[in-house]
């Protein structure tokens, strides 16, 4: 839901600093004042969003991954019983 706002209100803040220079030069500097206004309050609440969002999520660590050098063994990997040599039966 944040995700969706936070794109909704930054359009709706681009859309909102687009013609200010035009309404400086046309409509007047009272216009252009309350159109940059809008957009940085339209910018206030996307920045609102991000921040709830951030704190909704789980900071989960992300899953390790292997690399060349060291790749992560995969249980289908696992030695099978009957595989095992003599000494590693002893062991356990």
């Amino acid at each position: 839901m944040y995700k969706n706002l936070r794109i909704l209100f930054t359009v709706l803040s681009a859309l909102c600093v687009l013609p200010v220079v035009f309404l400086g030069i046309y409509a007047g500097i009272l216009w252009a004042l309350l159109c940059a206004l809008a957009a940085a309050a339209f910018f206030g609440l996307a920045a609102l969003c991000k921040h709830l969002q951030e704190r909704q999520e789980e900071k989960t660590p992300p899953a390790p991954v292997g690399d060349f050098f060291s790749p992560l063994p995969r249980p289908d990997d696992a030695p099978a019983e009957e595989n095992k040599t003599p000494d590693e039966t002893e062991k356990e």
